[in-house]
């Protein structure tokens, strides 16, 4: 199967003390992130094609919430109380 222009699957994970969620895009994405306070969001030039559920389930000493937009390109992930966001590429 080829890979599409959607993300395969939303992974996350704490390692190191810090939380991480991976997008693994079969494709070159751009991703704009911005947060206020508890409300981080992610803007990508490609839909994702997985529910964002997982993110809370799998990061729950981080992120209360996490739902995403119509068009499937944004993502706003809630997170019980405000964090740094880094991004790596």
């Amino acid at each position: 199967m080829a890979f599409s222009a959607y993300a395969a699957t939303i992974d996350a994970t704490t390692r190191d003390g810090f939380g991480r969620v991976i997008f693994p895009f079969g494709q070159a994405t751009r991703l704009k992130t911005s947060s206020d306070g508890t409300t981080a969001t992610l803007s990508f030039s490609n839909p994702l094609a997985q529910s964002p559920e997982a993110i809370a389930a799998k990061l729950p000493g981080y992120v209360t919430g996490a739902k995403l937009s119509a068009d499937k390109r944004t993502l706003t992930i809630t997170m019980n109380k405000p964090y740094r966001l880094r991004q790596f590429v």
